[in-house]
């Protein structure tokens, strides 16, 4: 049976659980139900999640499948990289453009929330993101980037200067999490998986 799959990819410190997960959760099961949304828990180790997402994305994509990504902060940045691979539909809200570039600031030791897991970045880590490769603009045909111009964790001249030529949405004051992210999901869902 064909079907189309939506896959949500969450932030680095986030997880299925988190407001922005549940929101898009609960748009597509009550405007549109005929969607199969995935929301898989992703780990800080870039290796795992490729064992991870790698296997999904090839499952889902059996047959005559549509498939379609967002992904919001670290979620951004594999939801490129796979949206770019595969040529998919993608959603990018305050995405990470260069996780090297990100980590390398990032010395501090992190307690994930939900998984109670400690972990700290190292040069090691860093490198790994090269097996994902690097965020193009050439994948913008096919990518809605979402920007709060008030993000306090990443800078959208990041995104603009990257992913300039994309079919934006942007919310001046926005802030990392996109308050108006509830509002704005019947244009993402329209862009990602448009009813035909």
């Amino acid at each position: 049976m064909v079907r189309a799959h939506l896959v949500y990819l969450h932030g680095l410190h986030s997880s299925p659980e988190s407001k922005k997960a549940q929101t898009v959760m609960a748009f597509v099961r009550s405007w549109r139900p005929e969607v199969a949304i995935h929301v898989p828990q992703l780990h800080y180790d870039p290796d795992k999640n490729w064992d991870t997402l790698q296997p999904l994305m090839s499952d889902l994509r059996q047959g005559q499948n549509t498939v379609a990504l967002i992904g919001s902060s670290m979620g951004g940045y594999y939801a490129a990289c796979l949206g770019q691979h595969y040529v998919l539909r993608t959603a990018l809200v305050n995405p990470v453009i260069d996780p090297q570039k990100l980590l390398s600031r990032c010395r501090d030791e992190f307690v994930h929330e939900k998984t109670g897991e400690r972990y700290r970045f190292t040069e090691a880590d860093a490198a790994k993101f090269v097996r994902w490769g690097t965020v193009s603009e050439s994948a913008c045909r096919n990518t809605l980037l979402c920007l709060g111009l008030r993000d306090e964790v990443l800078s959208p001249q990041w995104a603009l200067e990257r992913l300039g030529t994309c079919r934006r949405i942007i919310d001046p004051s926005g802030d990392h999490y996109f308050s108006r992210f509830s509002t704005i999901l019947p244009e993402v869902m329209d862009f990602l998986l448009p009813v035909s």
